[in-house]
């Protein structure tokens, strides 16, 4: 599978939901109010809001590849598998080179008015 087109196909569906998002359904999909929130309020769920779309983006992933017959499927292994995937996606999201989260804060920021970045 080429890596490359699996991200530009990625980024380019990101986009369109991006480009074509309102402030309101922003706003519900976040859960703030961004009149009230502070910018480290507005930052942290905008990093929430790109670690779950990270997990999503595991998780379909992970349903592409076969399971294995010898470690079986049960609900401590589905357990497990989540919490790497989250670790995974946290880790995917400190390191901030996807840009999602900042890219989101920017056009919510914008859309609010305020002039601060993080």
């Amino acid at each position: 599978m080429d890596m490359d087109a699996l991200t530009s196909n990625l980024y380019s569906q990101y986009s369109a939901v991006y480009e074509n998002t309102t402030k309101d359904s922003l706003n519900q999909a976040l859960n703030i109010k961004t009149q009230e929130a502070t910018d480290e309020e507005l930052m942290e769920a905008c990093k929430e809001f790109e670690q779950y779309f990270v997990e999503q983006m595991y998780k379909e992933m992970k349903k592409t590849v076969p399971e294995d017959s010898l470690l079986g499927d049960n609900e401590y292994m589905d357990m497990y598998e989540d919490t790497l995937i989250s670790g995974i996606a946290e880790k995917v999201v400190d390191s901030g080179q996807l840009g999602y989260a900042q890219q989101l804060y920017e056009a919510i920021s914008k859309q609010s008015g305020s002039k601060h970045t993080i």
